[in-house]
């Protein structure tokens, strides 16, 4: 088998769309990851990449190899692993991979706790879409990740951290805010006469938003589109307006509640949940059990 080193190499060939793209990632030299290929081809007795296009993609062979790869890789990493736990040194790399906003946001807030805890760690932030944490996660190029979407593969672990649920965040002064209690579910056609801030299009809370509008035939008057979700809690604070988002970011954010209301939407599918994704098998060092513990704690829900 190649040496257990080289094995990230392999991984990277096929998400680069090849040896020279991946040699560039990885900052190596062209020269080095070509002999890793010929060495990995040798030990699985045929080609383990093929072109298609102008892209390397594996082989069956190759796919075959590089799962008994990756299970080699895990045996090896979860050794080390145990190893170091046992000299209670409390140090080494944390590789965690983070899809969500909110969890994003509250990473420095465990920090200063987790750092005086265990001042030899190093935590490596990785941003990605759900999709690209949970391949990384199959490869071991990250030892776990809060995702906001969970597939069903095989190979991973789904533990659902927290659920989300739209809410209507109205100014005040808003007709709507006069004539319900702060914290009253309505359906959304309560709104229909109010003025809008919105997320931009081509987010997912915003294509909710809009198949709440086409369903209930609503056609709102929208002031302003931003991408910032910051941005638009203040402005609805500020101005004889509503927004619809996610009571995530209220609940976290939103410290000064004397200007706004906060009504839960009836009727909506939203299911937007937060999961704490690792590969199966994989074992979980103290320091990453105890900062997924914080982050849990801050999200007031009890780790699994």
């Amino acid at each position: 088998m190649v040496n257990i080193k080289y094995i990230p190499a392999l991984l990277a060939i096929v998400p680069a769309g090849g040896i020279t793209a991946a040699s560039k990632q990885l900052g190596i030299s062209k020269a080095l990851l070509s002999r890793i290929v010929r060495q990995a081809k040798t030990e699985a007795g045929e080609p383990i990449f093929q072109m298609k296009g102008r892209r390397l993609v594996l082989t069956t062979a190759g796919e075959i190899y590089l799962d008994a790869a990756r299970e080699i890789m895990n045996i090896d990493r979860g050794i080390r692993a145990r190893i170091e736990d046992s000299k209670e040194k409390g140090s080494g790399l944390f590789r965690l991979g983070v899809s969500d906003q909110k969890t994003l946001r509250l990473i420095p807030e465990v920090m200063p706790d987790f750092i005086s805890q265990y001042p030899q760690v190093t935590l490596h932030l990785l941003e990605a879409e759900s999709d690209q944490l949970e391949q990384m996660l199959l490869d071991g190029l990250c030892d776990a990740a809060f995702i906001a979407a969970a597939s069903t593969h095989r190979d991973l672990n789904y533990q659902p951290i927290e659920a989300e649920q739209l809410v209507l965040l109205a100014n005040a002064e808003t007709q709507l805010a006069q004539r319900f209690p702060d914290g009253s579910e309505l359906d959304i056609t309560e709104a229909k006469d109010e003025q809008f801030i919105c997320l931009s299009p081509g987010t997912s809370l915003r294509d909710m938003q809009d198949e709440l509008f086409a369903k209930h035939d609503m056609a709102p008057d929208i002031l302003l589109e931003t991408g910032n979700i910051e941005m638009i809690m203040a402005i609805t604070a500020q101005s004889n307006a509503v927004s619809i988002l996610s009571d995530a970011y209220i609940s976290e954010r939103m410290l000064d509640r004397s200007h706004v209301k906060v009504f839960p939407i009836s009727g909506t599918s939203y299911n937007k949940k937060l999961y704490l994704c690792y590969k199966k098998g994989m074992y979980l060092k103290k320091y990453q059990v105890d900062f997924i513990r914080m982050i849990c704690s801050r999200l007031q829900v009890p780790p699994r």
